[in-house]
């Protein structure tokens, strides 16, 4: 066998196999090991009577009831972030319940959110989830009214 062919017939299949891997790497998605996803962790109980402060590392998300009306079931609470953010739904219901979440409202400032719930117990499990440009945060804690 002439040399040539030895060496042909011996650096294409390695060029075939090199071809599919560098391939591979260069179509595949790139894998990030940090999620995009984060818990808010509370600094204390819930109580929505006076404030209930959660927070992730810099972000603090500061949560209060503004109004309450015993009369038609109405709850309005104030959402403050210490950084902007895109959007926010919340809701609030018990354990067992799959209730919709609602998204908040903000009056041309995106760190101030409100929102009016109705038809709510006085305890109950709060489901919140928070969006920034590349970072969503959520929540799920118990509350009290």
């Amino acid at each position: 066998m002439k040399p040539h062919r030895l060496l042909i017939y011996t650096l294409v299949p390695l060029l075939a196999i090199g071809g599919y891997i560098a391939a591979d790497l260069l179509v595949a998605p790139s894998k990030t090991d940090a999620p995009t996803a984060y818990r808010l962790l509370a600094a204390n109980d819930c109580d929505l009577r006076t404030e209930c402060v959660l927070q992730h590392e810099a972000l603090v998300i500061r949560l209060s009831r503004v109004g309450f009306d015993q009369a038609v079931q109405e709850l309005r609470l104030k959402l403050e972030a210490s950084a902007p953010l895109n959007g926010v739904a919340i809701s609030l219901g018990e354990k067992e319940e799959d209730v919709l979440p609602e998204n908040m409202s903000s009056n041309h400032s995106d760190r101030h959110w409100f929102i009016t719930l109705h038809d709510h117990n006085s305890k109950g499990i709060l489901r919140l989830l928070l969006s920034t440009q590349e970072t969503t945060y959520f929540a799920e804690l118990p509350v009290t009214l």
